[in-house]
């Protein structure tokens, strides 16, 4: 994780040198790669290694969203038998739940997105960008399509779209 932050930030560094906002986009199932790689980031930025200002997006399935659906209220209700065909982030009862949501509410925000919306752009990651990716793929790009309909991502900002499983 750490390595995938310092990845991150080194490029971000390198094409980002007039500070335009930076969406880092993940999609969340335990809640804990979303957290790993903001630490990391955090962790740089205290070593004087990074800053640019970020923003950390989270992305769900509709279908099970906890963490999202606690975005206002502030509580996480446990999805009880979760279905969508982003099987890999299908975790009802997120172990890090907690502490994703206090980066979101801190640092961004998140969007739960449609079952049609994930196949859909998990087929175009395909055909366009030759990625095989698993639905997280799709979720993620269908995340990042809500932010920028939302505004929450804002034109001539940078977004880190992080792709997480591949399609075996």
């Amino acid at each position: 994780i750490a390595r995938k932050a310092m990845e991150i930030a080194a490029q971000i560094q390198t094409i980002n040198r007039d500070q335009r906002a930076v969406n880092v986009v993940y999609p969340i199932g335990s809640g804990a790669l979303f957290c790993s790689a903001y630490k990391g980031i955090e962790e740089l930025r205290s070593l004087g290694l990074f800053d640019q200002p970020i923003k950390m997006w989270a992305v769900q399935p509709d279908q099970c969203a906890p963490v999202i659906n606690a975005i206002e209220s502030g509580k996480i209700i446990p999805i009880k038998d979760p279905r969508t065909v982003a099987k890999s982030i299908a975790i009802g009862n997120p172990g890090s739940g907690r502490q994703a949501l206090k980066i979101i509410q801190e640092h961004g925000g998140g969007w739960a997105v449609s079952e049609a919306d994930i196949i859909d752009f998990t087929l175009r990651l395909y055909e366009t960008e030759g990625i095989f990716s698993k639905m997280v793929g799709g979720a993620v790009l269908a995340g990042v399509k809500k932010g920028v309909e939302s505004r929450g991502i804002k034109q001539g900002d940078i977004v880190v779209a992080n792709i997480t499983a591949s399609g075996k």
